[in-house]
């Protein structure tokens, strides 16, 4: 666990969301969360509990639940923890981003937080450091999509890597930053997260579709 994340770093970096998708350029990869398809929680022990139903979609989601009475403010706990020893995802999130043309990840999160809270996602290697993003803020009690760019210049934090993390890429962890008012707090809260996805960039067959298609649209009008 990364803890004290450059508090006011996070507090200026929001990154774009939006949602869905995964690994490799020509055959992308969504979680959906049928299981719990070897996720771990945030102690990265145990698998997080299932839910039927109930997700954005309606459908089943992973879930976990936390306090913050040993966190301070700023502090960073992982919720949930997908890595390439666990074989999460069957492997499908892990390899090289960059060579698969991977330019975002999304994914679905809710929090029962009395307010927002700010949830980040952090990419890593096997072994070693990574690279942090602020996903943004979850409303309280409702799903939120958030969506990462993963290019070079994106707002990252790089914890003394450079973009060339993403060429090799092993794990993956969702979590938030407690907020100065719930520091120390004992109460429990639930975290849920669904539909994790990676997104390739258009392929040139797929951009020379888009052309025609939008041609043939001017034709039209």
């Amino acid at each position: 666990m990364v803890r004290r994340m450059i508090g006011a770093c996070f507090a200026g970096l929001a990154v774009l969301m939006t949602g869905a998708s995964v690994y490799g350029a020509d055959n992308p990869f969504t979680e959906t969360f049928a299981t719990s398809a070897g996720w771990r929680d945030g102690g990265g022990v145990n698998a997080p509990a299932l839910a039927a139903s109930g997700g954005p979609d309606g459908s089943s989601y992973v879930t976990t639940m936390l306090s913050f009475f040993n966190y301070g403010p700023g502090e960073n706990p992982q919720l949930f923890r997908a890595e390439l020893p666990y074989g999460s995802s069957g492997g499908a999130l892990f390899g090289d981003w960059i060579g698969a043309g991977i330019t975002s990840f999304s994914f679905w999160f809710r929090a029962t937080t009395p307010g927002p809270i700010t949830v980040f996602a952090r990419f890593a290697p096997a072994m070693g450091p990574g690279v942090v993003a602020v996903a943004g803020q979850a409303a309280p009690n409702a799903w939120t999509q958030f969506t990462v760019a993963i290019r070079p210049g994106a707002p990252l934090i790089y914890e003394g890597t450079s973009f060339s993390v993403f060429g090799s890429i092993g794990r993956v962890q969702i979590g938030v930053i407690v907020p100065a008012g719930l520091a120390g707090s004992n109460v429990p809260f639930t975290f849920d997260l669904d539909t994790v996805a990676v997104v390739p960039a258009p392929t040139g067959a797929a951009l020379a579709g888009l052309g025609l298609l939008a041609a043939a649209r001017r034709r039209r009008t």
